[in-house]
């Protein structure tokens, strides 16, 4: 063999390694890069999961006292009213002005019928809604890029780079059972 063929052998050997080199830097900032997704990922699930499930105690809490006063002023109203239809059925003048009077009282003192917690209601829904839509949206884009790392992490060169620098072969992301 001549001179010349050796330098374009050495230079193809050199191509070689130079290339090699670049795939498995590549690869290996690749890899390092998806995992870094995955990471962030969950962690991102798992502050929408926090936080939408103190939105929601929150919420679910007001509603609840509304609703809870609310129920206190049909009770009220319903024993004033069976008290004066008892009172009137009695011939009772006097417990049935009484009862009345009671009735009136009490629909001006809490605006009766004028109840709050219809458009609590709604807004409560929307809300849950919103908190619901944004701990999916978290867990979508964690399945997502947790699918991606590990597809991406077992196909060649990925699989040799990624045992030889010790990556998990799979993440594992929330299934929900079926």
């Amino acid at each position: 063999m001549n001179t010349k063929a050796y330098i374009v052998l050495g230079i193809i050997i050199l191509a070689a390694i130079v290339i090699s080199a670049g795939m498995v830097v590549g690869g290996y900032n690749n890899l390092v890069q998806q995992q870094q997704q995955v990471k962030q990922g969950e962690s991102r699930y798992g502050a929408a999961l926090d936080l939408g499930s103190q939105k929601i105690e929150a919420v679910w809490d007001i509603y609840k006292t509304y609703l809870s006063h609310e129920s206190e002023l049909f009770e009220n109203a319903t024993r004033l009213r069976a008290q004066f239809y008892k009172s009137a059925s009695e011939g009772d003048p006097k417990a049935t002005v009484n009862a009345a009077l009671a009735f009136q009282l009490l629909s001006v003192k809490e605006a009766f019928p004028q109840l709050v917690s219809a458009p609590i209601a709604k807004d409560t829904q929307r809300s849950f809604e919103e908190s619901i839509n944004e701990m999916k949206t978290a867990l979508d884009d964690w399945i997502h890029v947790t699918q991606v790392y590990n597809t991406q992490r077992n196909i060649f060169p990925n699989n040799v780079i990624g045992n030889v620098f010790n990556f998990p072969s799979e993440y594992n992301y929330y299934r929900s059972e079926k």
